[in-house]
């Protein structure tokens, strides 16, 4: 019952002719407008095409029947068929008159139909250019557009002398044409309203489920982001594909939001943890006096819960940083100075075997790369106690430097392989083993290295311990 009220609701408040819909509108009557307007054009054409032919058809076999009623021999006409001449389309004013004339070349009257003086209307005499069989063209002739055929006149029926030229008014033409014209002008503005009613009702047709998928995205909110958009549509359509990309995109929308939710809890509590311990220390100091002893003690404690909570906020800072904050594209540094300079300086060589071959350098920042070591590093001691045996070795194999660790320690499950790089996250072992962390070192580390375009992996030691690969393009320096 909600959805339906929301729904119509939506209807209510959206504009019947919003910009779009007007846009479209416009642009698609103009498309049927220019369309009728070709089409009455066309069939204009093609009438008179079609006439002009079918008179053609007439005139020329009147000119046969013409040509063979009558020779011409030494300057004298012989009729052979005196009645074709005494019709009445070529005696009178019928509705279609053909009016005759024979004449030589220089235009010298040799035979005229009887109703061409009743016309009253002089008829030019044309010479055609060469021609075979029957030519035929249109002129206008007091005010009347005619059709003329020409076929050639001949002396002894071998010498051209002349042409006998039969012509005809368009009229049946002109009639149909004009009552084209005036019923097209006539009936143009109610064809002009319909195209626009016609081209409105489309777009609005077309533009619904585009108006639905839009209610329906309008209803997924932050606290509602379960909810898809269910049009029934086909997937290689537009429509389909439009509601497949929003779907996705909420459906990354709800990950990262979920993923937000679980960052911002985490690190809440992991950052309560020694800002606890910190207001512990400090409210147990200052209710009595006590001895330097003791105010060391709890300076030392306070120090180490202060580390703890600059080193979370130090790996959230780098890890919700953009590409370009975080990895200097431009810098290259020396890895193999990096690990036998710093890194070996920082932990007990007794137990921490390297193993780094020289001139290895990377694209990047030393200083963000260094705490990817440190992180491995300190990993591997924690979860190698009491005896840690580790090996750092740095090579470089093509075009790729590779950075692996191995240690002795407990190892890690097979299920949890892939979630180990996510933020907070602590595997099983280490809360059953009471294992000290926060869980951002190896997501620190994961997003850093892809940062770097690089790739890391998880793979099991022999007979006990983890393996940490790092592949790194390098930097080939002349």
């Amino acid at each position: 019952m909600a959805k339906g009220i929301f729904s119509f609701r939506n209807n209510l408040t959206r504009p019947i002719f919003t910009k779009t819909v007007k846009r479209n509108t416009f642009w698609l009557a103009g498309v049927l407008v220019g369309s009728y307007i070709l089409f009455n054009l066309f069939t204009l054409i093609e009438v008179g095409y079609l006439f002009n032919e079918d008179l053609d058809a007439r005139i020329g076999h009147e000119l046969e029947h013409i040509k063979h009623s009558f020779t011409y021999n030494n300057g004298e006409v012989t009729y052979l068929n005196p009645n074709e001449f005494l019709e009445s389309d070529l005696t009178e004013l019928t509705e279609n008159p053909f009016f005759l004339q024979v004449y030589d070349m220089s235009g010298k009257n040799i035979l005229i139909s009887a109703n061409i003086e009743k016309w009253g209307n002089k008829i030019p005499k044309v010479i055609p250019e060469n021609f075979n069989g029957y030519i035929f063209n249109d002129m206008e002739v007091g005010g009347y557009a005619m059709r003329f055929g020409y076929g050639k006149l001949f002396e002894n029926k071998f010498e051209h002398v002349g042409y006998i030229q039969l012509s005809t008014p368009k009229t049946s033409h002109n009639t149909i044409t004009n009552k084209m014209i005036l019923f097209n002008l006539s009936t143009f503005p109610i064809a002009l309203i319909i195209f626009f009613l016609i081209s409105a009702f489309l777009v609005k047709q077309s533009l619904a489920p585009i108006n639905r998928i839009i209610d329906l995205a309008d209803e997924i909110s932050a606290t509602n982001l379960s909810k898809r958009i269910t049009y029934d549509s086909e997937k290689t359509d537009e429509l389909g594909k439009l509601k497949s990309t929003l779907n996705n995109l909420f459906d990354r929308l709800e990950r990262q939001i979920d993923q937000i939710e679980h960052f911002s809890d985490n690190a809440s509590h992991q950052l309560m943890t020694p800002i606890t311990a910190i207001n512990a220390e400090l409210d147990y100091i200052l209710k009595k006096d006590y001895t330097a002893e003791e105010y060391r003690e709890t300076l030392v404690v306070l120090n180490e819960q202060t580390k703890q909570m600059i080193r979370i906020v130090k790996s959230m800072l780098i890890m919700a940083k953009d590409y370009e904050q975080c990895v200097d594209t431009k810098s290259v540094f020396n890895l193999s100075k990096l690990i036998n300079d710093e890194i070996f300086l920082l932990y007990p060589s007794n137990f921490l075997v390297f193993d780094v071959k020289d001139e290895i350098y990377l694209r990047g920042r030393s200083d963000y790369f260094s705490l990817v070591v440190q992180n491995i590093i300190e990993n591997a001691i924690k979860f190698s106690q009491p005896n840690p045996e580790i090996e750092l070795q740095a090579v470089a194999e093509g075009d790729s430097a590779i950075i692996t660790v191995r240690d002795n320690g407990i190892g890690i499950r097979e299920e949890e392989k892939s979630k180990i790089f996510d933020r907070f996250y602590r595997g099983k072992d280490t809360e059953l083993r009471g294992i000290k962390g926060h869980g951002l070192g190896l997501a620190l580390v994961k997003s850093i290295v892809e940062k770097m375009s690089g790739q890391i992996n998880v793979e099991n030691n022999q007979p006990t311990g983890t393996i940490i690969s790092i592949k790194l393009p390098i930097i080939i320096l002349e």
